[in-house]
């Protein structure tokens, strides 16, 4: 409730906005606009990204790559600014990110093929996310003759977490689920999910990996070893944009 309270205060300051008394109800309920909840996100309302100027998460056509039995199938997602924000706020420069996401590799296994699979977007200041998707870096990816790995990524339709405190942090989630056989031996089954945001933010919720072998005495280490995820990337929330902060205050009206 402070939040939503400084948020609104800071509108007040920003504009000299000034708000109309309403008469009491006395049964709680209203047919008048109710207040929007600015920060109270419970999958981010309506009013919260209409008024930041926010259209909802869309699917492009997914991205597949295949070399050899190397295959990675992901969902190519995108939130970007409404098509009447975009006549109210000017391009704001955009920033690439590129992270690395998982490493595969068949380790002390001879001729063992190895894996680098990465995340690659774009953000800005408003908010939005473009070209969302998942790929191998091909630098750091040897070839899949013996070995064999088939990944999907697939983004998914969830509520922002409780602790966001600014909608323009909504992130895009994505769960994958793959099979990774090192060289004819043994196989790793893993699963996990992720989720990016506008300010290059990338923070892992789950990875678990399970070896599906027969013969696991033979294989050196932990599952783990063979399927490892990277560390998440800390972020920093910018400054609203003033022009952002007054189509925001346009499309509010009075609560």
């Amino acid at each position: 409730m402070n939040r939503i309270i400084a948020l609104r205060k800071e509108i007040n300051d920003f504009s000299g906005w000034k708000r109309k008394k309403r008469p009491a109800v006395s049964n709680g309920y209203s047919q008048t606009k109710a207040a929007p909840a600015l920060f109270g996100i419970a999958g981010l309302t309506a009013v919260e990204a209409a008024g930041l100027g926010l259209s909802g998460i869309s699917l492009l056509s997914p991205a597949v790559t295949k070399s050899g039995n190397l295959t990675i199938v992901s969902d190519n997602a995108e939130r970007l600014l409404t098509a009447q924000a975009k006549q109210k706020l000017q391009g704001r420069p955009k920033r690439p990110y590129t992270f690395p996401l998982i490493w595969l590799s068949g380790g002390a296994l001879a001729s063992s093929a190895a894996a680098l699979i990465e995340v690659s977007w774009e953000g800005n200041d408003y908010g939005e996310i473009g070209g969302a998707y998942v790929r191998r870096n091909l630098t750091h990816t040897t070839a899949f003759t013996k070995s064999s790995l088939n990944v999907s990524f697939n983004r998914l339709n969830k509520i922002p977490p409780d602790q966001m405190k600014d909608p323009r942090e909504w992130p895009i989630v994505f769960a994958y689920d793959g099979t990774y056989d090192p060289m004819g031996n043994g196989q790793f089954e893993f699963q996990g999910e992720f989720e990016i945001n506008a300010f290059g933010g990338l923070k892992f919720n789950r990875h678990q990996v399970k070896s599906v072998s027969f013969t696991d005495f033979l294989i050196p280490g932990k599952s783990e070893d063979y399927v490892k995820k990277y560390s998440d990337r800390n972020y920093t929330v910018p400054a609203l944009p003033p022009d952002q902060k007054k189509y925001l205050l346009e499309h509010l009206g009075n609560p």
